[in-house]
């Protein structure tokens, strides 16, 4: 029962072959679709799909999910809009052979409980879960959004008895101030696959795997696999320097981030290699 390396290949490119040759060299054969040829995933239409589907096919590239922004809306915005876009990226994802979805519980307004819109978000993620048309529908924990605690992760997991599985991202809870290992040991029986990309506690900034405080090996090591393969998302969210901020290094030395990198290319590449290290010692 093998992990599986899948990547968002839009961080290394916008262009679709270029995405697939970049993935290609270095050894991916999934991408978690999320950004392509300039549009939103969920913005592609059947025949837009169809058309990705055949460059995928060329390139010996499968769809791992389709990393839809479904539910990265307002909590107080009405579904009804959302909904048909919902539904076409269900569309979308079996035209890619993809089954699973990564989506979203609905931002919160900053000033308001989360529990307080318990309510609302069952019924909008119901809704949802309802219209999924065979797509198994993956929540990531994401800042403000009604799941961006291991609590809520679960609460919802559990309210729909497994029916909605969840993305681990262990980046996004460092980031947001929950501990990683507490929030696998919370959540590891209700875990489809993972999103790769490590935070630090002290800079708040995304690093490679296994440079951060995302405890990710050890994730890793002490999940409990099943029959099925396991995807792994690696999702660099690396900083590339500008010309102008290339300049800022060379004009003052106190400025040094060794996670700085020269093309998104370069970045996806560090971001892949890392998590292969991990990989190695797990």
């Amino acid at each position: 029962m093998p992990y599986v390396i899948s990547a968002f290949a839009d961080e290394a490119s916008a262009d679709l072959k270029e995405q697939i040759r970049i993935c290609s060299a270095n050894g991916v054969s999934f991408i978690e679709m999320r950004g392509v040829n300039g549009k939103n995933i969920s913005d592609v239409s059947s025949d837009g799909a169809r058309e990705i589907k055949k460059v995928l096919d060329a390139g010996g590239v499968k769809v791992s999910s389709v990393g839809s922004p479904i539910g990265k809306v307002g909590v107080n915005d009405p579904l009804a809009p959302h909904l048909e876009r919902f539904k076409q990226t269900v569309e979308t994802a079996h035209i890619l052979c993809a089954k699973h979805m990564r989506m979203f519980s609905f931002y919160i307004p900053h000033d308001e409980n989360p529990d307080g819109h318990k309510n609302e978000v069952l019924e909008k993620l119901g809704s949802l879960l309802d219209n999924a048309g065979g797509i198994t529908l993956c929540h990531e924990n994401e800042h403000g959004i009604f799941g961006e605690s291991p609590e809520r992760c679960r609460l919802l997991y559990d309210a729909f008895n497994g029916r909605l599985k969840l993305v681990f991202d262990p980046a996004n809870f460092v980031h947001c101030g929950f501990d990683a290992e507490a929030a696998f040991n919370l959540l590891s029986d209700a875990v489809e696959y993972f999103h790769i990309k490590d935070c630090s506690i002290e800079s708040k900034k995304t690093v490679p795997a296994g440079f951060g405080d995302g405890k990710i090996e050890w994730i890793l090591k002490n999940f409990e696999h099943t029959s099925r393969d396991v995807f792994l998302s690696v999702e660099p969210h690396l900083k590339v320097f500008t010309g102008f901020d290339e300049l800022q290094r060379k004009e003052d030395a106190s400025i040094k981030d060794e996670f700085m990198y020269e093309t998104n290319e370069i970045a996806f590449n560090a971001a892949v290699k890392a998590l292969k290290d991990v990989l190695a010692s797990v």
